[in-house]
């Protein structure tokens, strides 16, 4: 039997889907370094283009088409990501599915962020 810890027993009752991110740590524990390399490369990708057509702040950042190169992707540097947390996130999300955290600020300006559930269950696991 599985010893379930009472930390994923609160994210389970919190909605985070844990045990699917357990089963997918553990598949990409089992990539050689090549089938992972690959497989980052394919998500970044996924990332970069779902924020693309679902972003209207990411979009206005990369322009009218989506980049064929890595290197066109422009640079998103802390500041332009601080201020207005709703302005920042996809269209398919609203503020109140997602978990919402923040550095300390030891540079004097904390930096708020948000993550979908299973972003966040695969932090965790």
């Amino acid at each position: 039997m599985i010893k379930i810890s009472f930390f994923e027993k609160i994210l389970k009752l919190k909605g985070f889907d844990i045990d699917s991110s357990f089963e997918q740590l553990k598949h990409l524990q089992s990539l050689t370094n090549d089938e992972f390399l690959k497989w980052q490369v394919t998500k970044r990708w996924e990332v970069a283009k779902f924020h693309f057509d679902n972003n209207p702040f990411y979009k206005k950042k990369i322009g009218k088409s989506f980049p064929k190169k890595w290197t066109e992707l422009p640079i998103i540097e802390k500041s332009d990501l601080q201020g207005d947390l709703k302005s920042k996130i996809s269209e398919i999300y609203n503020l109140n599915n997602l978990y919402i955290s923040n550095t300390s600020g030891s540079s004097g300006h904390p930096f708020y962020f948000v993550k979908n559930k299973d972003a966040h269950a695969m932090h965790w696991a």
